[in-house]
């Protein structure tokens, strides 16, 4: 096997428990876990196709493939459209959490509102 297809092997299997991952701890959002388990799910057939196309004696190389770069260009394309885009997606699909506003406080008494001016300054040295 060469180096990119056990590359190719470790990172779509990896990306397939990632977006597993990220499908459980969103359960509360359906359309998250969908988008995440569809990326899961190709995630997981890639390392699936690599292993056949490798069983059968194949390449995975296309012709006139064999410059490193086209090949680390192509992980490259697997891992954001397996990772980078489900983020991307549920960025927009999740609800917005918003704090409420936190009361302004004035620090030396406890007193909310802002400091009068006509009150006499008390510097502690």
């Amino acid at each position: 096997m060469s180096t990119f297809t056990i590359l190719a092997i470790i990172l779509g299997v990896l990306a397939g428990f990632v977006n597993i991952g990220f499908a459980l701890l969103n359960r509360e959002v359906p359309s998250v876990v969908g988008v995440r388990i569809l990326a899961a799910l190709i995630s997981f057939a890639t390392p699936v196709v690599v292993l056949v196309v490798h069983a059968q004696g194949q390449s995975l190389v296309p012709a006139g493939w064999h410059n490193t770069v086209y090949l680390t260009l192509a992980l490259a394309i697997f891992v954001g459209v397996t990772l980078m885009v489900p983020a991307t997606i549920q960025r927009s699909l999740a609800p917005a959490t918003v704090e409420p506003p936190r009361p302004v406080t004035n620090k030396l008494n406890g007193d909310p509102g802002v400091r009068m001016a006509n009150q006499p300054d008390e510097w502690v040295n």
